[in-house]
């Protein structure tokens, strides 16, 4: 569901961001190809929960195939808890191959479901932070 906030407000005489707190962005984490042996650097894992979407977890993928980091242009692969669920993603305007495509979202569905793999042990270390990050920046606003 996206909620327009003008009509939430209008509706409930509150503003959605006072009901639901976005914190800053974290600092990236990374899983670089020399690590995974993947053809993409994965340029962050990201666990977020947001007033639309509600639970979120997607890995941000390099959108070349080149060995630096090129996080300034980078595609998103959304997955649900049970690393399914990918959202119909319009890459279109993707770099990268159907096959490098194909080998991310492969990944994502083998790796996560692993709760030994790297990619899992991030999502939740990433879950955690989000959620102690979101707490604090709650306080803090709370004390304002």
């Amino acid at each position: 569901m996206i909620v327009d906030s003008a009509r939430f407000k209008e509706a409930t005489g509150l503003n959605a961001h006072d009901v639901f707190l976005y914190p800053p962005a974290l600092p990236p984490k990374r899983l670089l190809k020399n690590e995974t042996q993947l053809p993409v650097n994965i340029v962050d894992v990201v666990y977020s929960l947001s007033f639309e979407w509600g639970e979120m977890r997607y890995i941000a993928v390099q959108n070349d195939t080149a060995d630096e980091l090129h996080e300034d242009d980078a595609i998103w692969i959304f997955f649900d808890e049970n690393a399914g669920g990918f959202f119909d993603e319009d890459f279109s305007d993707s770099q990268l191959s159907p096959e490098a495509l194909q080998t991310m979202r492969d990944f994502v569905h083998s790796s996560f479901r692993d709760e030994n793999s790297l990619l899992y042990k991030l999502m939740k270390a990433r879950q955690a932070e989000w959620e102690a990050h979101a707490k604090a920046y709650k306080e803090k606003r709370e004390k304002r």
